[in-house]
């Protein structure tokens, strides 16, 4: 029974979480639903602002003079400022990407320096601890050969006393 009901209170505890952020993206869309509205309101104003000023270019159709100066001051008024925001709003991409790519750049770098210190380092601990190792073995090795060269005196001595023995009792027996 307790097993059931903290399984119900994780799959509720779960559920409020997935309402929570459902509802977050729900107020993320309505919100970018409001600027997309917004900017399809402020588009069709200026096309709105367009057609009257073309409306009125259009008056012109009979004097060639101002209807030339009537569109020189539409393609100044639209498709420079137009132009020139587009450029701006490229170059102010091109900047920001190029600033991202730079900043990555150093990121990366002092990484890479970063890894290189550090195995720099355990380099230099492991060849330490390589070399006290190897003279420790030395050391070791050097003790061994004390102790064989020990062990074959001793033998040597053993086997002279032996021998000193055997011929002392040999020579009382023949005494």
């Amino acid at each position: 029974m307790q097993f059931k009901l903290k399984g119900y209170k994780k799959e509720s505890a779960h559920l409020q979480l997935n309402v929570r952020e459902l509802n977050l993206k729900l107020n993320g869309m309505e919100t970018e639903i409001d600027l997309r509205e917004e900017d399809r309101d402020e588009v069709q104003e200026k096309l709105k602002r367009f057609k009257n000023e073309l409306h009125e270019v259009y008056q012109m159709v009979e004097d060639p003079k101002s209807l030339k100066d009537g569109v020189k001051r539409l393609y100044q008024k639209y498709v420079t400022v137009e132009f020139e925001y587009a450029m701006v709003q490229k170059s102010a991409t091109a900047d920001d990407i190029q600033k991202d790519y730079q900043r990555q750049r150093h990121y990366l770098e002092r990484c890479v320096d970063s890894l290189n210190a550090k195995l720099k380092k355990d380099m230099h601990v492991h060849k330490k601890d390589n070399l006290r190792i190897m003279q420790e073995n030395i050391a070791l090795i050097k003790e061994i050969n004390e102790l064989r060269r020990e062990i074959y005196n001793m033998r040597a001595q053993q086997k002279m006393r032996d021998m000193a023995k055997k011929s002392s009792r040999k020579s009382k027996a023949n005494l």
